[in-house]
């Protein structure tokens, strides 16, 4: 991905967090008309159903972050 490309998301989509607790998220609504930089809103999975909002960049950063595919 080129610098400044923002990676796609879609709602249902779920994301591992790379540092523990490393709790997995699920995306529950993509934000519109946020700014600048695009962001999503996020539901942890399991236990206390925590809703987070953060930047789709940050999303995809690695250090932060995996996408979860289909067959894990």
């Amino acid at each position: 991905r080129s610098r400044g490309e923002t990676m796609s998301v879609e709602v249902g989509q779920q994301f591992r967090q790379v540092t523990p607790p490393r709790d997995v998220w699920e995306v529950i609504h993509i934000l519109q008309n946020a700014g600048p930089i695009p962001h999503v809103r996020l539901m942890r999975v399991s236990g206390t159903k925590e809703v987070k909002t953060i930047s789709i960049p940050a999303l995809g950063d690695h250090r932060l972050y995996q996408a979860i595919s289909d067959d894990e």
